[in-house]
């Protein structure tokens, strides 16, 4: 884990992310938590927001995974932040494939904001999965939030 992502681990940890287990039932809370926790990526690192897409949620059960195709260029650096709005109490696990369905990154560590960072050393289609491993609740909404080299900003409003 690199040294941005022990420090976000260590501020969403001492409580940064205070949302109520009652917002979980909301896209936009989930969406707020993760623009928060990327925002902050954004401001302790080199990698702004990615052109296009920059994030995205879905419900998902207990045990359940999603997948998101996405376009990486070559020698460029890449963030991917997952979280629910109830943070800590999900366990929220994130894979990188490549195209031949390799394992290139992972974070499964039991928290519920896993943190990909990966340099891509060759451009083309990358599978991102998002698995809900557990929580307190049988489904939630994961949001995620995708960073870049080179990126853009983007406006909190």
């Amino acid at each position: 884990m690199s040294f941005y992502s022990q420090l976000l681990l260590l501020i969403l940890l001492s409580g940064f992310n205070s949302l109520t287990a009652q917002a979980a039932t909301s896209p936009r809370a989930s969406l707020s938590a993760v623009f928060a926790k990327g925002n902050l990526m954004v401001a302790l690192s080199g990698v702004e927001w990615r052109p296009g897409l920059t994030m995205a949620a879905a419900r998902l059960e207990n045990g359940a995974t999603i997948s998101l195709n996405l376009s990486l260029q070559p020698a460029t650096n890449y963030v991917f932040i997952a979280t629910t709005a109830n943070g800590e109490s999900t366990d929220v696990a994130l894979y990188l494939r490549d195209s031949t369905g390799r394992v290139v990154t992972e974070d499964q560590e039991p928290d519920g904001t896993p943190v990909l960072e990966f340099s891509a050393t060759s451009g083309g289609i990358y599978q991102l999965q998002v698995h809900m491993a557990g929580g307190n609740q049988d489904a939630e909404f994961v949001a995620l939030s995708i960073l870049r080299g080179g990126g853009r900003s983007v406006l909190p409003q």
